[in-house]
């Protein structure tokens, strides 16, 4: 073999080698975890365009034989109120104050537990969402199988008054959608702290983005069921304003 066809063969070895080795795995972020599921949702700019949201549905708690009829009014950037006092007797809500209404016992201005998971829960978009803007520390933890898939795990930090607040949100690693949600509190602000586990499904479009309809809340570690939200229709942009998050008057 000649000099100029041992090259060729040489290259041609070189090249083969390459093609055959493994692709580099790619490194993930949470920049890219979160972009990835704002891609899968329908877009940054389309969620943006939904600035309030009216979900009608059930709400389901074994432990105290309930099944109800649910709403919630949601509104940019962390107004939220649960119940309707017209079906149920008793509604929550966040206007800047976190209150309570039971129409046994009148307005409650929620404090300490209760304060902090009314306020937590009312950003309208998902904490991990412009997580450094809001202040919120993000950080990728893992991969976690939840429910038989493989899911990205990212925590959120987010400061409560004295203290700090973290949840872990868990993204499916095939579609994106995020599918699951730790949280560490006392059910109804009451007693030892429980750990929850929060699994999302049943996505559906609205306004161009998509929704999970279902929320089925579990002990994570017993695996009891503790309760379920499944949402018939969400509407968005309804002409909410702020006095809608107002409590009842007296």
């Amino acid at each position: 073999m000649n000099c100029l066809a041992k090259k060729y063969c040489f290259a041609f070895l070189f090249l083969l080698v390459l093609s055959c080795s493994p692709e580099k795995e790619e490194v993930m972020t949470t920049d890219k975890i979160v972009g990835n599921y704002l891609t899968a949702i329908g877009g940054y700019e389309n969620l943006q365009k939904v600035n309030s949201l009216v979900k009608n549905g059930n709400y389901i708690e074994p432990a105290y034989n309930l099944v109800l009829d649910a709403q919630q009014l949601r509104m940019r950037p962390n107004y939220r109120k649960v119940g309707n006092l017209e079906r149920v007797d008793f509604e929550e809500g966040f206007d800047g104050t976190a209150w309570e209404y039971h129409r046994d016992k009148g307005l409650i201005i929620s404090e300490g537990e209760a304060k902090e998971a009314i306020v937590v829960a009312s950003d309208f978009d998902f904490p991990f969402i412009d997580a450094e803007k809001k202040g919120y520390q993000i950080k990728l933890i893992g991969t976690k199988e939840i429910g038989g898939l493989q899911a990205y795990d990212i925590s959120v930090t987010m400061p409560f008054e004295n203290t700090e607040y973290v949840t872990n949100f868990y993204f499916d690693t095939n579609s994106h959608l995020m599918i699951a949600q730790r949280k560490v509190m006392p059910i109804h602000a009451k007693g030892e702290d429980v750990d929850f586990i929060v699994l999302y499904s049943d996505y559906k479009a609205v306004n161009g983005v998509l929704y999970p309809f279902t929320q089925i809340e579990r002990n994570e570690k017993t695996g009891q069921f503790l309760n379920a939200t499944i949402w018939s229709e969400m509407i968005p942009n309804t002409n909410l304003t702020l006095q809608n998050f107002n409590p009842p008057s007296p």
